[in-house]
């Protein structure tokens, strides 16, 4: 596939993953406002990483050839949190959703950034105006914030369950 056949296929897919950042901010900011102790300052991480990650996917869409445009950025993460939105007011009981809710819809998304990140390391094997970007440094930082945030979805769960814990 030819360099601009290949960026014309990667634009839309880097926008969709920006996109999802803008979730993920949102639901780190929420979990931020919501938790205590270790997981309130490991969301502050996520906000702070999320934040940076997002100019690596502006760099990488400028490089497949288009600048992202603040006010369309919003409105497609406006209306992927509205969709998400209308979902959870119809199917969730509580009307907010509750942190092991948060936590289960952060490890999804980190779980589609590592994914996004796997797809870039191969992208710049084969592309070098790609290669400027540590995208295997990125997908395995977000390999450990997975696994993190998983640990912190099993404190959760325990909490749950009294303080109970079961085997995984």
């Amino acid at each position: 596939m030819a360099h601009g056949e290949r960026t014309r296929a990667l634009r839309p897919y880097l926008e969709d993953h920006l996109v999802g950042s803008e979730v993920g901010l949102r639901t780190a900011r929420r979990l931020q406002r919501g938790a205590h102790g270790d997981l309130r300052a490991y969301a502050q991480e996520l906000v702070t990483r999320i934040h940076e990650e997002q100019q690596v996917l502006r760099a990488a869409i400028a490089v497949a050839g288009r600048t992202v445009q603040p006010v369309e950025l919003a409105a497609r993460a406006f209306g992927a949190a509205s969709s998400l939105g209308v979902w959870a007011r119809r199917t969730l009981p509580e009307p907010v959703p509750s942190i092991l809710e948060d936590l289960e819809a952060m490890i999804v998304g980190v779980r589609g950034k590592r994914l996004v990140w796997d797809t870039m390391i191969r992208v710049a094997a084969v592309d070098p105006s790609f290669d400027r970007w540590p995208f295997a440094e990125l997908e395995a930082e977000a390999e450990e914030q997975e696994r993190r945030l998983v640990e912190f979805r099993r404190e959760a769960v325990s909490g749950l369950l009294g303080g109970s814990s079961a085997a995984s």
